[in-house]
């Protein structure tokens, strides 16, 4: 009996495993998750070839340049951050039957989905499609927030 329970506690962290990279691999290749270009001259530059009596290269950042490195380090995490909460939303909607059928009526699937597609299936639709979304729902909160920050046109300015 104890084997057995130790066979499905394997099998279980070898299922979260594959779960999680096929979540970097998604991420990294269909959000550009990691593609981020901040940089920062006064971050250190990674030694690959680095010997164990170099000194670490963040002890030679100038205390007067942490703060401007503390910042590129926030925004690469605010980049990854908003990344991972645009794969969990796609995620969401490869999940949503409603979505799928949408879905559905616009694209051509060759394989059985069987109620769900996959990432890639829905970003390539919400890239085709989404400004056409956002005109058809033009009283939804995302494009009421989007119309607020975009600066009048010039008939817009004619007419009143």
């Amino acid at each position: 009996m104890r084997y057995h329970e130790d066979r499905s506690v394997k099998a279980f962290i070898h299922f979260c495993q594959h779960g999680q990279q096929q979540m970097f691999r998604e991420m990294k290749q269909q959000i550009h998750g990691f593609s981020y270009h901040f940089w920062n001259s006064k971050v250190p530059k990674l030694n690959k070839y680095k010997k164990k009596s170099d000194p670490d290269p963040l002890t030679l950042i100038r205390e007067e340049d942490r703060p401007s490195v503390l910042s590129t380090i926030e925004a690469i995490e605010r980049f990854v951050l908003c990344s991972e909460i645009s794969m969990g939303i796609i995620q969401m909607s490869a999940l949503n039957s409603a979505f799928v059928e949408m879905i559905e009526r616009h694209r051509y699937l060759r394989t059985s989905h069987k109620g769900k597609v996959s990432e890639s299936t829905v970003i390539d639709y919400l890239r085709k499609h989404f400004f056409r979304l956002l005109f058809l729902n033009r009283h939804s909160h995302i494009s009421r927030l989007i119309l607020s920050m975009q600066e009048p046109s010039f008939e817009e300015d004619k007419s009143a």
